[in-house]
């Protein structure tokens, strides 16, 4: 059975928990009292009852989850006080009931503007003033809340989300809390995965409340995130009788006298995703002076718009048609014909000259295979939709490039910045960092993995050659961006903990992906052939 994770935005949950009490019959007071019963045992799981506790109350329905959460930890025996900023008559009705429901057992209910007072270093904090759908800065008595908060230092655990996050952007809205735990109902949040939101957030756990199952899997939910079991179905597994022709042919097209090295390790990401073969074009007095160590890859050697070393980049002209490859002799070269091409990576070390930003677009206007648009070649796209099957992976200053923008816009909304490049190119976009986006028209996957191993030179070039050695391979662009995203934060991630958590170098990270590919197989056996195998035996 396959697990895939959905990801939901604040007016899709609102979505689903209105759907969920008019088509099936779920009462909002109901999935409040399952969510503040799940956050409970939640924190009773991880902090002995020797704690107080004191949970911040708003007035809307999360203070509701409060008030439920209150209720059931002071009945597992925790000293519970509550703090709001609201009378009773003040509270939305479901929130009223359970205020009233927790003071009839007894509960005390202070006010909020008291927290320095009633709250300790020692004490934990719930933050159950707003959750997901906030889309203004706090102000008055909640970011006083807030800083008071901060500054008695108490433990803090958010419900849903802590107070202040965007859950759609993860962006800080005025204040917000650094939480230990954010427990989320019945589905993970974007902003749970999104600096700032993911650090102010900590421990992330996803409750289940009793929202319908079907609700929490539809195909209107887009988002998904990119876990192992997502990813295996993605990959192609070679066949015992597989040739190097049969598991494709890539192509990377860049390199210049100063970048010899990112077309290399590009190179190097392809065949260790399992492309048979790799075919670097390079300008030809790159080839001459044989400034690689890479044995298993075949060079073309192509014309430079300068024959001198200082302006060694790749001409316009030097893009023939692909079915045609070259025969004649270049720069003392003897040319073969090409093999077949299965994919195209165009940029690494390619340099923005007027004579690359027609190549580029030459090579986008001719292939007749899946390209992978990277690096450099990024920045030379002409503003109009590109053919189907291409893929862009910009880091954020390249993707301002792509939507002529400035990176804050980008940071603002990560995942508005890959739906709107998507759609306005036609392409599947990778925005890379942490998190790494894939998006493709409105569906979207977040990688979480976020380690500072990846945050090194070179390993954008590995991340562009494994896609396009999954293309070559057989995978489907969005397919081949997604599991190319997970098997190089993976690899890096096996790099660090086996070599050390600094100096981990591009193409050691690259060297790790045999490794996980394996792992995430389980074995490089078709589905079946083992029971066969027995079956002989």
């Amino acid at each position: 059975m396959e697990h895939t994770i959905k990801i939901a935005s604040a007016a899709q949950m609102a979505s689903i928990d209105e759907r969920a009490s008019c088509e099936y019959g779920v009462a909002s007071d109901l999935l409040m009292e399952n969510a503040g019963r799940a956050a409970a045992w939640a924190i009773a799981e991880r902090w002995p009852a020797d704690r107080r506790i004191a949970v911040l109350c708003g007035p809307g329905n999360y203070g509701g989850d409060g008030y439920s959460v209150a209720r059931t930890l002071a009945n597992l025996g925790y000293e519970v006080v509550c703090l709001s900023p609201s009378k009773r008559s003040e509270c939305s009705a479901s929130a009223a009931a359970q205020r009233q429901a927790w003071e009839l057992m007894g509960g005390r209910t202070a006010a909020l503007e008291d927290i320095a007072e009633v709250l300790c270093p020692d004490d934990i904090a719930v933050d159950a003033l707003f959750g997901t759908g906030l889309s203004r800065p706090l102000g008055g008595i909640y970011a006083e809340a807030l800083e008071a908060l901060s500054r008695v230092g108490a433990l803090t655990v958010a419900i849903d989300m802590p107070s202040g996050v965007s859950s759609d952007t993860g962006q800080v809205l005025g204040i917000a809390p650094r939480c230990a735990l954010t427990i989320t109902m019945g589905l993970p949040k974007p902003g749970l995965f999104i600096y700032p939101g993911k650090d102010l957030a900590g421990e992330r756990i996803v409750a289940e409340v009793g929202f319908p199952r079907a609700l929490l899997c539809g195909d209107e939910l887009e988002g998904q995130l990119l876990t192992s079991d997502a990813v295996r179905p993605m990959l192609r597994v070679s066949l015992p009788w597989a040739h190097k022709g049969d598991k494709g042919c890539a192509l990377v097209v860049g390199g210049s006298s100063w970048y010899y090295g990112a077309p290399l390790l590009a190179a190097e990401g392809a065949l260790r995703a399992g492309a048979g073969l790799c075919v670097w074009a390079a300008p030809e007095n790159l080839v001459e002076r044989r400034p690689f160590e890479l044995r298993e890859l075949l060079v073309w050697p192509l014309p430079t718009a300068s024959g001198s070393l200082s302006g060694g980049i790749l001409d316009m002209d030097a893009w023939p048609e692909l079915s045609g490859g070259l025969s004649e002799r270049r720069g003392g070269v003897s040319m073969r014909p090409l093999p077949s091409i299965d994919a195209i990576c165009v940029g690494p070390g390619l340099g923005c000259r007027n004579t690359t930003d027609k190549l580029v677009m030459s090579v986008l206007a001719s292939a007749k295979v899946p390209v992978v648009v990277d690096a450099d070649a990024l920045r030379l796209l002409y503003w109009e939709k590109l053919p189907g099957k291409t893929v862009l992976t910009p880091h954020r200053g390249e993707m301002a490039a792509l939507l002529r923008c400035d990176v804050a816009e980008i940071n603002r909304d990560l995942l508005g910045a890959a739906k709107k490049a998507s759609a306005h190119y036609g392409s599947v976009v990778v925005l890379k960092g942490a998190p790494t986006v894939v998006c493709c028209e409105d569906r979207y996957w977040i990688n979480d993995v976020a380690d500072p191993v990846l945050a090194q030179g070179g390993t954008g070039d590995v991340l562009a050659g494994i896609i396009t050695g999954l293309l070559a391979r057989g995978c489907a662009p969005f397919e081949a961006a997604c599991a190319g995203v997970y098997l190089h934060s993976r690899a890096g991630l096996k790099a660090a903990r086996e070599i050390g958590p600094q100096g981990v170098l591009a193409g050691e990270i690259a060297a790790a992906v045999p490794q996980v590919y394996a792992e995430l197989c389980k074995a490089d056996v078709p589905v079946g052939r083992a029971q066969m195998l027995k079956k002989l035996q």
